[in-house]
């Protein structure tokens, strides 16, 4: 069975300015992970190449053994989440919305061609939702919590 995420000589960056050069790992299912660095040593940026959000200056992202760029961002979505630390600007609606939002990659292009469960999309952002303690925000606007309380929901919506 391939790695969840393997890394293979990978340097990340922009336009002209390499950040990091030639990193190579693996990370398995169940395993975590973190990354530490000074502010501006690429942190960010790989993560933002990791998730698909910009390309590798070279090397490969593979997921499940599977190319990152060869994955329709559908499938991508599905497979990928990330939650950066800038505030999301979206007005009139609450954490649940937010959630619901977050089921969009799993939910079928036509609802009236298959069975879209609602009842299950709510059961799973009811669990997200105590799993992060915030189930207390559910009905709270965006506008109306703290940074922190956004990054708990923003995770929530990623899970």
């Amino acid at each position: 069975m391939p790695s969840l995420l393997q890394i293979q000589y990978l340097s990340v960056g922009y336009k002209q300015k390499t950040l990091l050069r030639d990193i190579s790992f693996e990370i398995n299912r169940g395993e975590i992970v973190a990354l530490v660095g000074r502010n501006g040593t690429g942190k960010t940026t790989l993560l933002r190449t990791l998730s698909g959000l910009q390309d590798p200056m070279q090397g490969k992202v593979l997921i499940e053994g599977k190319e990152l760029h060869h994955i329709k961002p559908r499938e991508r979505a599905k497979l990928v989440s990330i939650v950066l630390t800038h505030r999301i600007v979206l007005q009139g609606i609450d954490v649940r919305t937010l959630l619901e939002m977050g089921r969009y990659p799993a939910m079928h292009a036509f609802p009236f061609l298959k069975n879209n469960n609602a009842a299950d999309d709510a059961q799973l952002i009811d669990a997200c939702l105590h799993k992060l303690n915030i189930t207390h925000l559910a009905d709270k606007p965006l506008a109306e919590i703290s940074d922190g309380e956004l990054q708990k929901a923003m995770i929530a919506r990623s899970l």
